[in-house]
């Protein structure tokens, strides 16, 4: 047959494959270092919400809190459900965990509500139980 791809003999080969093609990137990251970190900090600054929820998704990571995955529409759906700030009704700037990650809560669409920065400093990391909600 003339035409076709010739497939790997083997995972071992696979391997190699894999290993070359790391290499490669980690030369041209090392390379081209400060020019990687710029475009990175321009995509940051160009979409706040999604490094938000990029800043959400890594802290629940490390704390190897529960997380179940949710897209940026669903989040956006989620947060129109309140008309502003959950503890005290108005314009809200940030994303709060009802449940702190700290305390054990989850990184899920259920845990999270619009908070105002003041209500969010205050609030921090405390966890009164369902009894202390307000909203």
């Amino acid at each position: 047959m003339t035409g076709t791809r010739p497939t790997p003999t083997g995972i071992g080969q696979r391997y190699q494959q894999t290993e070359k093609y790391r290499a490669a990137r980690k030369r041209h990251y090392e390379k081209n270092r400060e020019a990687h970190l710029e475009r990175v900090r321009q995509w940051f600054q160009d979409n706040p919400e999604k490094k938000r929820v990029y800043d959400q998704e890594r802290r629940a990571r490390l704390i190897n809190a529960p997380a179940v995955p949710f897209t940026a529409v669903e989040l956006d759906a989620r947060l129109s459900m309140f008309p502003g700030c959950w503890v005290c009704g108005g314009d809200w700037d940030c994303i709060d965990h009802v449940k702190p990650l700290a305390a054990g809560g989850s990184h899920m669409l259920s845990n999270l509500r619009p908070i105002c920065r003041p209500c969010n400093s205050r609030k921090h990391a405390k966890w009164d139980g369902v009894e202390g909600l307000v909203a």
